[in-house]
């Protein structure tokens, strides 16, 4: 958050309910670039495969407004596929990297 000069005030709440294990937050800069943050609870008590889980389920959200913002009513099954599959490799390697630090 820190990164995209997001103020404190505005960071939004790190899950969205008390039953939300994870969470995609889209967020827009100052650029008016769309930017998406996934948070996810507990994570340290998950073994890798449910992190993982989690991640691709947040991916399907992420794929579902990317959908929305370039107008995409009906993909082809195989676009949607390595779309998704892009996705949550992106989150798998960004949740490698933050867990590493």
């Amino acid at each position: 958050m820190k990164a995209l000069r997001v103020p404190k005030a505005e960071w939004p709440k790190f899950v969205a309910s008390d039953h939300a294990d994870a969470t995609a937050h889209f967020l827009e800069t100052s650029e008016g670039e769309v930017c998406v943050v996934v948070t996810i609870t507990g994570h340290e008590q998950r073994t890798l495969p449910q992190v993982h889980a989690l991640l691709v389920h947040e991916a399907v959200h992420i794929w579902q407004e990317i959908r929305s913002i370039i107008g995409e009513k009906e993909p082809s099954s195989e676009f949607e596929a390595y779309s998704i599959q892009s996705i949550s490799q992106r989150l798998m390697e960004s949740y490698a990297e933050q867990v590493k630090r």
